[in-house]
């Protein structure tokens, strides 16, 4: 058989490829416009094909999937002692702060941005870990917002906590209920 014939047999089937199926190949190194500063902490550009980024430790990834974002960003996550926790819960994680430049990036309407935790084994284990929920706060204008929770699911086996956000640009902490350790004979 010809090889020419032979290649053009397999040109043809290569191009028979499901027309359905979405392929994203393209990447950016393009940077957001104006960025004022470098940030301290896990800085990376998340392009408009979505991304990952880990906080500096590696317990704190932040999901963006692809198309949520109209234009490519820089994502920053630093590490803070949670702040106003409320008495009635303990903070069995850091704090992590999401930054987004520029600021007036906004991901999709509907975008689900997954934030996540691992806990240290020791952590976990010296505290209910089926009690742990993620929460979140917000600077606003008036200030900041009270911790509020957001629907988490956990997984006991990795030690591993998850929610869907819409909106990155706050601070996360792994909380858990405070456990009264009264005598109670």
């Amino acid at each position: 058989m010809n090889r020419w014939l032979l290649l053009l047999f397999f040109a043809g089937l290569t191009s028979c490829a499901d027309p359905r199926a979405t392929v994203v190949e393209e990447t950016t190194d393009e940077t957001p416009d104006e960025i004022d500063e470098q940030p301290t902490g896990a800085t990376t550009v998340i392009s408009e094909t979505g991304g990952t980024l880990s906080s500096e430790d590696g317990l704190f990834p932040v999901e963006i999937p692809p198309f949520v974002l109209s234009q490519p960003i820089q994502l920053t996550i630093e590490a803070e002692t949670p702040t106003g926790v409320p008495s009635s819960f303990s903070a069995i994680s850091q704090g992590y702060t999401v930054q987004v430049d520029p600021s007036d990036a906004i991901p999709s309407e509907g975008a689900a941005i997954r934030v996540s935790f691992r806990l240290e084994e020791d952590i976990a284990l010296a505290n209910d870990f089926d009690s742990a929920n993620i929460y979140s706060q917000r600077q606003t204008e008036e200030g900041v917002t009270p911790w509020s929770l957001q629907e988490t699911s956990n997984d006991a086996d990795t030690l591993a906590l998850w929610s869907f956000v819409e909106n990155t640009v706050q601070t996360f902490a792994v909380f858990v209920p405070v456990t009264c350790g009264c005598d109670t004979t």
